[in-house]
């Protein structure tokens, strides 16, 4: 496939002498032969065509330049003529001829190009390598050649050296020529080993290596030597030299001098350019150590090493505990180390625990400290320590002891119990109590602490096994909620709580007041009044209870602060009094007594007239009891002749009930009398009189008994000593006795 460059050109001006010249490069085509493809070793032919239009006589001259690659790259070839047409033969083609070519056409001033794209299959060449000198000394530089001779630049070439027989590249190169060089510097004294390869540019296809070369590289230091001296064991005080020297190779020409220098660690000693370095000291403990003598020229460095080992009698050991926490606690890991300050290896480090007849670890090591480890300690592992270290520099065996260190395993404490001195779970203001705390393991001293609703209360050290005990003042209600004990000791983070014991604290009711809501103790009949019962003080919920005389009326439960309110109807005209019990779960208090005084719409008050209306109804019911004893006597004795038999004779009493009311005591026949009784836990007092029961002769003969009639007439009297005050209310019953006539 070719490509085809049209250039056109409008008129070219040429001033040449005084004449002008126009040409102009009307087309021109660059075409292959094979046109896309071609094998290796076959030819390829390359035609530039080009048509021009030029004034009639004017010479056509035409240069014609064969370039391979697009951007002109490498020149193939260059001809002069005037024919419109010129070819140009690669007689073997190869592999690297394959890429762009570009014919350049130059008529007068005016140029003009074209390209084609030939890919040619095949094999590259194998490259030659060549290098310079073949014997050279580690430090210096070598250079090396790769050559393709019969292949078309563009070419990249890649260098390699041999480690272990494989390839390893030590650079590449790209050039627009058949060959190129490249340098390196010797870095190692062995004999080395290179080779080569090329590719075009635009190709994925490389050839092979070339042949491999070998280069004979050698030591710019014919000898090294380094020292030490005494070459046995050196023992502190000892005199003792470090020497380093050097002796160059004879092939090394120049006056590059050899820098000696000594070191310790990575400390520099001492440094010379001549051919030996030296130290000589009085050998000390600090001499132990890595010796290094470097000997340097040019970019070579060669080093050699000694170790200097100072015999050093031990120093007194010193015995330490580590431990996670300052106080060791149970199932701490404790680690006691044994370390001297100087002393050569090897060290025998030896642990004792109390008397140092039988030890129980023993180690020999090369290290200034020797160590035994408790992974979890115990109170058995509590006691006096100590160690010894040893070793066999100087003239005589050597063996030091180190101080004596306490270990004191404590024991965390356990979870507290925490209980009261009683049972209950509410308290009044102003009772004492006694609070329990007690943890059953932890080392001494223990310290408990009393938190009431996560508030710090009190503490006690205690150094027995007894618990801790905490006297609380109820003072107020604050005093109640959830206690809670912590004991700790002296092991950190190992404090713990007890669970919590909960009570409430209340506050007994006060003597509640009980008033009217217009504090008026007036009423008419039928008219509803209002009570206010409050107590002052006292634990919610109270429970207010209102009382008519011994009677209950009615109970509010208050869970608020304030009064509770009663309203009751005046029913009756007697004289009502009014009590207010208040009660909680913890006490009760009666109010006082609000006594009623009934108002009559009329201006004469009924209570003067009270005890004639009971007169008059004790005689008229005395006049009916008469009555009807006559009439039962009569049938009585009918009843007699008729059964001729003797009769029974009967005390009958008739009464008259005034008020449907009867005392509790009367309900039992065998009763022969009243008593005075309370009928309500507020005060509250009714008074009786006695009553006599009298019996008859009785018919023995007479199958059926009769039994005594009694009747009672119950009067409530009160006798006004002031007509503004009523006075105390009463019971009175009266017994009638009628005997037969």
């Amino acid at each position: 496939m070719s490509k085809t460059t049209i250039l056109f050109f409008t008129q070219l001006l040429c001033g040449i002498g005084h004449f002008q010249t126009d040409v102009t490069i009307n087309k021109i085509q660059i075409e292959s032969d094979p046109e896309t493809s071609a094998q290796a070793g076959s030819p390829i032919t390359l035609t530039c065509s080009v048509s021009i239009v030029a004034a009639p006589g004017l010479p056509k001259n035409i240069s014609y330049l064969f370039y391979k690659g697009s951007q002109k790259n490498f020149l193939l070839n260059t001809s002069m003529t005037t024919e419109p047409k010129y070819s140009f033969t690669i007689q073997s083609a190869r592999a690297t001829h394959t890429g762009y070519y570009v014919c350049v056409v130059k008529l007068g001033n005016q140029t003009a190009t074209s390209e084609t794209y030939i890919e040619v299959t095949g094999q590259i060449q194998r490259p030659r390598l060549t290098i310079q000198p073949m014997k050279v000394i580690e430090g210096n530089e070598i250079e090396l050649r790769c050559d393709a001779a019969e292949e078309i630049p563009p070419l990249e070439f890649m260098f390699y050296k041999y480690k272990n027989g494989k390839p390893s590249p030590v650079g590449q190169k790209g050039t627009d020529a058949k060959f190129v060089t490249h340098t390196l510097k010797v870095t190692e004294t062995t004999d080395q080993v290179y080779s080569c390869k090329v590719k075009g540019k635009s190709l994925v296809t490389t050839s092979s290596y070339s042949e491999s070369v070998t280069i004979t590289v050698q030591d710019p230091f014919s000898s090294h030597l380094f020292t030490i001296e005494p070459q046995s064991r050196i023992f502190e005080g000892d005199d003792f030299v470090i020497r380093c020297t050097v002796q160059m190779s004879s092939l090394i020409l120049s006056d590059t001098k050899t820098e000696l220098t000594i070191t310790k660690g990575t400390t520099m000693i001492t440094k010379s350019i001549t051919d030996e370095a030296k130290i000589s000291k009085k050998a000390t403990a600090d001499d132990t150590g890595q010796y290094t003598c470097h000997a340097k020229w040019k970019e070579t460095l060669k080093i050699l090493e000694k170790q200097v080992t100072v015999a050093v009698p031990v120093s007194k050991p010193s015995l330490r505990l580590t431990a996670l926490n300052s106080i060791v606690a149970q199932g701490d890991r404790l680690q006691l180390t044994c370390a001297v300050v100087r002393g050569s290896w090897p060290i025998i480090y030896t642990f004792y625990k109390g008397t140092p007849e039988k030890y129980f670890h023993q180690s020999i090591l090369n290290a200034t400290a020797g160590v035994y480890i408790i992974p979890s300690a115990d109170t058995a592992d509590s006691g006096e320590y100590f160690c010894r270290a040893e070793n066999n520099a100087g003239v005589k065996h050597r063996c030091e002891r180190s101080q004596n260190i306490n270990i004191n395993v404590k024991v965390p404490v356990s979870r507290p119990k925490v209980n009261l001195n009683t049972s209950r779970t509410t308290y009044e203001i102003g009772k004492r109590i006694s609070i329990r705390c007690h943890s059953t393991n932890g080392s001494f001293p223990v310290t408990y602490s009393l938190y009431l609703n996560r508030r710090f209360i009190h503490s006690v050290k205690n150094c027995t096994t007894e618990p801790a005990v905490f006297n609380i003042l109820i003072n107020n209600t604050n005093d109640g909620g959830v206690y809670k004990c912590k004991a700790e000791n002296e092991i950190l983070n190992s404090s713990k709580y007890s669970e919590g014991i909960n009570f409430t604290v209340m506050v007994p009711v006060s003597t509640p007041l009980l008033c009217p809501l217009l504090n008026s103790t007036k009423a008419h009949l039928g008219e509803n009044v209002t009570l206010h019962c409050t107590a002052s003080t006292g634990t919610l919920p109270i429970t207010y209870t209102l009382y008519r005389k011994h009677s209950r009326l009615t109970a509010i439960s208050a869970t608020k602060p304030g009064p509770a309110v009663f309203h009751v109807t005046i029913k009756t005209t007697e004289h009502s009094r009014y009590t207010c019990k208040a009660e909680n779960p913890i006490s009760s208090q009666c109010s006082n007594t609000i006594e009623f005084f009934i108002l009559s719409t009329k201006s004469i008050r009924l209570e003067y007239y009270l005890p004639s209306i009971c007169i008059c109804l004790l005689l008229f019911s005395m006049c009916y009891c008469l009555f009807v004893k006559n009439r039962k006597n009569k049938r009585r004795k009918i009843m007699t002749q008729q059964n001729q038999g003797s009769v029974k004779e009967n005390n009958v009493v008739v009464y008259s009930k005034v008020k449907e009311k009867a005392h509790p005591r009367l309900s039992n026949k065998d009763s022969y009398a009243l008593m005075e009784g309370t009928d309500s836990e507020c005060e509250y007092e009714m008074n009786y009189v006695n009553i006599v029961r009298k019996k008859a002769a009785t018919n023995m003969n007479d199958s059926s008994t009769n039994e005594d009639e009694v009747t009672y007439t119950e009067l409530h009297l009160a006798s006004p000593k002031n007509k503004n005050v009523p006075q105390q209310e009463g019971t009175l019953y009266a017994t009638i006795n009628l005997h037969q006539q």
